[in-house]
Order: C-alpha cells, then structure tokens, then sequence
C-alpha cells in the first residue's frame, strides 16, 4: 500500500511499520480497506505535514462522514467477504471522525475514483479507504 500510494495517489507514507487489508475487491477496479500502524510520533507529525492532512473539525465532519457513508454504500461482496460486514467488524467511524484526528482525500477519473485517508493520532494508525473505477 505505501508503495501504491506513492505511485498512484502521489502521498508519502514513512514510518509505516504494518499494513492490515480489511478488505479487498481490487482487480482494475474495486475497493480497498486498510489499517497503516505507523511506527512513532515523529512519523505520524511527518506524514501529516508533507501530505498536508487536515484536521477534522466540525466545519468538516459532515462531509467526511459523508464520504464514508458513499464509501460504505458502495461495498458489495467479493471472493465470499462482505464489504460491509468487514467495515463494520473493523472501523468505529466514531472513533474515526474524532477532533484530534486528521484526514486527507484525493480524487481522480472525474472524481470517481478516490482515496480517504484518516490519520488517527491516539492509536497510531492511518485507516484507508479506496475507491478505483
């Protein structure tokens, strides 16, 4: 994943020391769920600052949580896993939408396509969410 976000979505990602894919119907197109366990503090300040992540505030709440829900709405079933039932075993989107946490999303193929990332500072992960069509 970090390797593909460099790549393709153009975000740098150091100190990422694991990866858990969640869930996963990538073939050309498809959605992706992972987790990023980044390794330290200095590395979570890093990749929020050269990515330029926002901060989430309740100016923005509403709109990252409506990315989420088109995100989770969009989930089907593939290879015998639910889409939906993986998102809801893994992700607390309470959790996620939390003020301290930051949040980055890049759009492309007519804003079809899409990457969220959401940086969570208390536990040192980085939750994403893609969407290729």
């Amino acid at each position: 994943c970090q390797i593909d976000a460099f790549i393709n979505w153009h975000i740098y990602l150091p100190g990422v020391k694991e990866e858990k894919v969640i869930y996963d119907s990538f073939f050309r197109d498809g959605d992706t769920i992972s987790v990023l366990t980044i390794s330290d503090f200095n590395s979570l300040k890093k990749i929020k600052k050269i990515n330029n992540f926002e901060a989430i505030s309740s100016e923005n709440i509403r709109t990252i949580q409506n990315n989420l829900l088109n995100f989770y709405n969009g989930l089907g079933q593939f290879k015998g896993i639910d889409g939906k039932e993986a998102y809801n075993q893994n992700i607390n989107t309470e959790q996620l939408l939390s003020t301290n946490n930051y949040y980055l999303m890049k759009k492309k193929n007519q804003n079809k396509s899409y990457i969220l990332l959401i940086l969570d500072t208390e536990d040192k992960k980085i939750y994403s969410f893609i969407r290729i069509i």
